[in-house]
């Protein structure tokens, strides 16, 4: 289980990283918890930040090792991952109304918004969510926008 671990870590970082380990650290429940150390901050940021990561039919969660030292005091409650939106109507398409949305599903991170014309020509943004795992949300919302007229969001995870 290790070694297919390992590859499956290796997959998702990619080559982009130096020296790094696995350990099995223990099991509760359904859950398994591996400490995975990296050689530099660097490479561990850069893993933190690639995640959402399905496996197997389930979530991988990748957090912080926490300042106590005890793998036990880890949280694990919330996944941060990139979220594309979709269709918004013009009149109501600014980056208020953008944050507004997106924190009816999480706390907002951070916007990708380099210009309202090249969102527009891809048709999406993005933004990155903090989603807590242990509370439902909403997926789609039909918002009444000032003028008449719905508009319906989506918002589904992106995974690596």
């Amino acid at each position: 289980m290790r070694k297919r671990f390992q590859s499956l870590v290796k997959s998702f970082v990619g080559k982009k990283v130096g020296e790094w380990s696995v350990k099995k650290l223990g099991t509760e429940g359904d859950d398994t918890f591996f400490q995975v150390k990296f050689s530099n901050q660097h490479d561990s940021k850069l893993a933190l930040e690639k995640q959402l990561w399905l496996v197997n039919g389930g979530l991988l969660l990748l957090e912080g090792w926490p300042s106590s030292g005890l793998w036990k005091d880890t949280r694990l409650d919330k996944v941060s991952c990139w979220v594309r939106l979709r269709g918004f109507l013009l009149k109501a398409f600014t980056k208020n109304n953008v944050m507004r949305i997106g924190e009816m599903a999480g706390m907002v991170e951070e916007l990708r918004w380099s210009s309202t014309q090249q969102i527009l020509f891809n048709g999406y943004l993005q933004l990155r969510i903090n989603f807590p795992i242990k509370e439902s949300i909403f997926v789609g919302w039909f918002i009444t926008v000032a003028g008449g007229g719905d508009m319906n969001k989506e918002i589904a995870p992106k995974a690596n």
